[in-house]
Protein backbone atom coordinates (compact mmCIF):
# COMPACT_ATOMS: atom_id res chain seq x y z
CA UNK A 1 0.00 0.00 0.00
CA UNK A 2 1.31 3.65 -0.96
CA UNK A 3 0.84 6.85 1.14
CA UNK A 4 -2.54 7.40 -0.40
CA UNK A 5 -4.03 4.43 0.95
CA UNK A 6 -2.10 4.07 4.28
CA UNK A 7 -3.10 8.34 4.79
CA UNK A 8 -6.97 7.20 3.89
CA UNK A 9 -6.64 3.98 6.63
CA UNK A 10 -5.14 6.81 9.06
CA UNK A 11 -7.86 9.43 8.99
CA UNK A 12 -10.66 6.54 8.79
CA UNK A 13 -9.35 5.10 12.50
CA UNK A 14 -8.83 8.82 13.45
CA UNK A 15 -12.04 9.61 12.54
CA UNK A 16 -14.25 6.52 13.05
CA UNK A 17 -15.54 6.22 10.27
CA UNK A 18 -15.00 4.02 6.39
CA UNK A 19 -17.08 6.52 4.49
CA UNK A 20 -15.03 9.81 4.08
CA UNK A 21 -13.38 11.89 1.19
CA UNK A 22 -9.51 11.79 0.36
CA UNK A 23 -8.58 14.40 -0.97
CA UNK A 24 -4.67 14.72 -2.52
CA UNK A 25 -2.75 16.44 -5.55
CA UNK A 26 -1.44 14.40 -8.77
CA UNK A 27 1.70 13.38 -6.98
CA UNK A 28 -0.02 10.35 -5.16
CA UNK A 29 -2.20 9.23 -7.99
CA UNK A 30 -1.83 5.10 -7.88
CA UNK A 31 -4.50 2.96 -9.35
CA UNK A 32 -3.39 0.69 -6.87
CA UNK A 33 -4.00 2.99 -4.02
CA UNK A 34 -6.76 4.39 -5.42
CA UNK A 35 -8.84 1.11 -5.57
CA UNK A 36 -7.52 0.43 -1.85
CA UNK A 37 -9.07 3.70 -0.82
CA UNK A 38 -12.18 2.78 -2.42
CA UNK A 39 -12.50 -1.01 -0.89
CA UNK A 40 -12.12 0.68 2.47
CA UNK A 41 -15.25 2.45 1.99
CA UNK A 42 -13.70 5.80 0.88
CA UNK A 43 -14.00 8.25 -2.23
CA UNK A 44 -11.00 8.96 -3.60
CA UNK A 45 -10.63 12.87 -5.29
CA UNK A 46 -7.21 12.62 -6.53
CA UNK A 47 -6.21 14.18 -10.47
CA UNK A 48 -4.21 12.03 -12.90
CA UNK A 49 -0.84 13.56 -14.05
CA UNK A 50 -0.64 14.45 -17.90
CA UNK A 51 1.34 10.95 -18.04
CA UNK A 52 0.07 10.46 -21.96
CA UNK A 53 2.78 12.16 -23.62
CA UNK A 54 0.34 13.91 -26.13
CA UNK A 55 2.58 16.84 -26.35
CA UNK A 56 5.62 14.53 -28.03
CA UNK A 57 2.53 13.59 -30.80
CA UNK A 58 1.95 16.77 -31.33
CA UNK A 59 -1.20 16.59 -30.33
CA UNK A 60 -2.66 19.39 -26.70
CA UNK A 61 -2.11 18.37 -23.37
CA UNK A 62 -4.25 19.52 -20.28
CA UNK A 63 -2.02 22.91 -20.17
CA UNK A 64 -3.62 24.33 -23.34
CA UNK A 65 -6.87 24.01 -22.38
CA UNK A 66 -8.30 27.55 -20.90
CA UNK A 67 -11.67 27.68 -18.55
CA UNK A 68 -14.05 29.67 -19.04
CA UNK A 69 -15.83 30.53 -15.38
CA UNK A 70 -18.90 31.99 -16.69
CA UNK A 71 -20.42 29.12 -18.88
CA UNK A 72 -18.36 26.58 -16.52
CA UNK A 73 -16.48 24.76 -19.73
CA UNK A 74 -13.21 24.22 -20.56
CA UNK A 75 -11.95 25.52 -24.00
CA UNK A 76 -9.63 23.52 -26.28
CA UNK A 77 -6.94 25.66 -28.67
CA UNK A 78 -9.49 25.13 -31.43
CA UNK A 79 -12.27 27.33 -29.73
CA UNK A 80 -14.57 24.56 -29.37
CA UNK A 81 -16.33 23.73 -25.84
CA UNK A 82 -15.62 20.15 -24.28
CA UNK A 83 -17.99 17.84 -22.35
CA UNK A 84 -17.08 18.64 -18.69
CA UNK A 85 -17.86 15.23 -16.95
CA UNK A 86 -17.11 11.77 -18.05
CA UNK A 87 -16.57 8.19 -16.54
CA UNK A 88 -13.84 6.05 -17.79
CA UNK A 89 -12.97 2.31 -16.70
CA UNK A 90 -9.33 1.50 -16.97
CA UNK A 91 -8.34 -1.63 -15.67
CA UNK A 92 -11.30 -2.56 -13.89
CA UNK A 93 -11.39 0.35 -11.94
CA UNK A 94 -13.93 3.33 -13.03
CA UNK A 95 -12.91 6.71 -12.75
CA UNK A 96 -14.85 9.36 -12.96
CA UNK A 97 -13.15 13.04 -14.12
CA UNK A 98 -14.35 16.26 -14.10
CA UNK A 99 -11.93 18.42 -17.00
Amino acid sequence: MGKLGSVATLAQKAVGRKDITVLADKGYYSRSDIKTVLDSGAVALVPKGDTSGAERKGLYNRSMFRYNREKDVYVCPMGNELQNRFTSIEDGLEQQFVL
